[in-house]
């Protein structure tokens, strides 16, 4: 040190700054490498991780002294000075050594991000900030400006195996890239070596080419990404959709039971009450007649004891002198007491005024909670049908016919084998059920009055004007806009219900099985008021049935379950 001070105060001055700078850029470069040599664990031998200390003082990784101590026994010892501890250490986060090697590490990045060392820094580790494919070397910015700036010395980014970037074989830099054999080559590879005649571009061409590929791939996938997150975030909206509907109508059906239990505890407790007050009113005039009877009773015991006494008398001219009245039968009335008897055809007759009165309770809290209309009695308009099909008297079934039919001709006529209902629906909430053949092809749904009469446009489903389900060739379809979805092959049943909400835009179809079975939704928008359409092909025919007074428990249709 006294050395390089003497020789520096004999330097000129521009010198002597020069000098200083090297020998504190030194000075600091030797810090740096001292310290970080205490940053290292003494374990895994790189950097600390979340440094913890024992009670020794010595530093470890976190995870490196927790896997040193699980792999002891006990009594435990400290892996550096072998202090001994009977039971497990605990681990003291060192806060300010953390700190210290977080700070050292954003300090030094380029070691951090390459991990590769200048080579000619022998003594110290002093990150690397190019690499010489030529000489094969790597190169700290002191170094590096020492180097020789010819063209045959090609500079890259810090690699620790430059080797990589030239040819194996001839030795030469890597400049192109063979599109046969996907790989990196020299140029004498392509003129004589085994990729002689291969095609093959500049590298960096083709790592344009690559560049754009790659962009054009990551553009795909962003739009894909888009797409997916648009799809989330449909399928959110519809899963809150679906909680909040489940929520109301839960809410719904609880009230509707609450009332229910409700009026049935109304209808033990009239009942009941009914029944007391009878039982009550009867025992009160038994109770009179009870004691009316008792009263007779000590009369007549009393009248006993008289003609006990008469009779006792022994002397005939007082026995006959003594007045006496006769005494008349008391007890024939007795057994004669029908109007204290309960007539249990009245008590029947009351428990039935109860349970009717409980019956029309019930059937108002149904229709508060089941406020859809039924359909009423559905008809077909004959000046709707074709000619290929026949309509029956009760207006009820539509069938195929070979034999054409002589109708009138009008506007609203069909030349499909098609009808419409009379009728239509513009609001609110129908439910209908038909009756299909087990073979041939039919068609039933729903389409706007405005849609085709003829014409390939004119049958249901073809366009955007009708919707419905059908079957054709042995197999069950949904049909709108000529867009087919196949629902299932094969039916066992020949019964269907159609269940239609106007107001929410949903078309729905049931199989009338057991249990009931949900086919398909259609959800629509609807713009025009509405007709229940039938088509039949050969050998089928579809019929209109009679709906019931109630919408089957099934069809209380909730957009969420869909």
């Amino acid at each position: 040190m006294d050395l390089y001070l003497i020789r520096w105060r004999k330097l000129p001055r521009t010198e002597n700054r020069c000098c200083f700078q090297i020998r504190t850029c030194l000075a600091i470069v030797m810090a740096s490498a001292n310290l970080e040599e205490e940053l290292v664990c003494s374990i895994c031998l790189e950097r600390f991780t979340d440094p913890v200390m024992l009670e020794c003082g010595h530093n470890f990784c976190r995870v490196c002294i927790s896997r040193a101590l699980d792999a002891q026994e006990g009594p435990y010892s400290c892996p550096e000075c072998r202090r001994v501890f009977q039971e497990r250490p605990k681990l003291m986060r060192n806060l300010k050594l953390s700190n210290i090697v977080e700070h050292f590490s954003s300090a030094t990045p380029g070691e951090a991000a390459t991990g590769v060392s200048c080579t000619f820094c022998a003594n110290v580790k002093v990150p690397a900030i190019k690499t010489c494919l030529l000489c094969e070397v790597s190169m700290c910015p002191r170094h590096l400006g020492t180097h020789s700036k010819s063209k045959e010395h090609v500079l890259t980014e810090p690699t620790s195996t430059p080797r990589d970037k030239k040819c194996s074989v001839h030795r030469k830099f890597l400049t192109h890239f063979c599109m046969e054999d996907y790989t990196c080559i020299c140029e004498s590879c392509s003129v004589s070596g085994k990729h002689k005649g291969h095609r093959v571009e500049l590298l960096d061409e083709a790592m344009q080419k690559k560049q754009r590929q790659l962009g054009e791939a990551l553009q795909t996938l962003t739009w894909g990404m888009e797409d997916i997150a648009r799809s989330i975030e449909m399928l959110e909206k519809r899963k809150r959709e679906v909680q909040e509907k489940t929520a109301s109508v839960t809410k719904m059906f609880t009230d509707f039971t609450k009332d229910l239990r409700r009026q049935v505890d109304n209808l033990e407790k009239s009942g009941c009450r009914e029944i007391s007050s009878r039982e009550e009113q009867v025992l009160l005039d038994i109770c009179a007649k009870i004691s009316e009877l008792k009263t007779k009773q000590n009369k007549a015991h009393l009248k006993m004891v008289d003609v006990e006494k008469l009779r006792n008398i022994s002397d005939p001219s007082v026995l006959l002198k003594t007045p006496f009245q006769a005494v008349e039968s008391i007890g024939d009335d007795c057994h004669q007491n029908p109007q204290l008897a309960l007539d249990e055809a009245t008590l029947t007759e009351v428990l039935h005024d109860h349970c009717k009165s409980f019956t029309a309770a019930v059937s108002k809290l149904k229709s508060r909670l089941f406020p859809q209309k039924i359909s009423p009695d559905m008809l077909l308009d004959v000046s709707t049908a074709g000619n290929s099909v026949t309509v029956s008297k009760d207006l009820k079934c539509i069938t195929y016919s070979s034999n054409q039919m002589v109708r009138a001709d009008n506007v609203q006529r069909f030349t499909a084998c098609q009808a419409l209902s009379v009728g239509n629906i513009s609001k609110g909430q129908y439910y209908w059920e038909v009756e299909t053949s087990g073979s041939g092809d039919w068609k039933i749904g729903v389409a706007y009055p405005s849609i085709e009469r003829k014409g390939p446009k004119s049958f249901i489903g073809e366009t955007e004007k009708s919707w419905c389900m059908a079957r054709s060739a042995e197999l069950f379809w949904t049909i709108h806009k000529s867009t087919k979805v196949i629902i299932q092959r094969g039916l066992d049943v020949c019964q269907y219900g159609i269940f239609l909400d106007y107001s929410a835009g949903q078309l729905s179809f049931y199989r009338l099985s057991e249990p009931i079975e949900h086919l398909y939704t259609f959800n629509a928008t609807f713009t025009e008021p509405l007709h229940p359409a039938f088509y039949v092909g050969i050998n089928a025919w579809v019929r209109i049935l009679s709906c019931d007074d109630h919408c089957p428990t099934a069809f209380r249709h909730n957009n969420a379950s869909q």
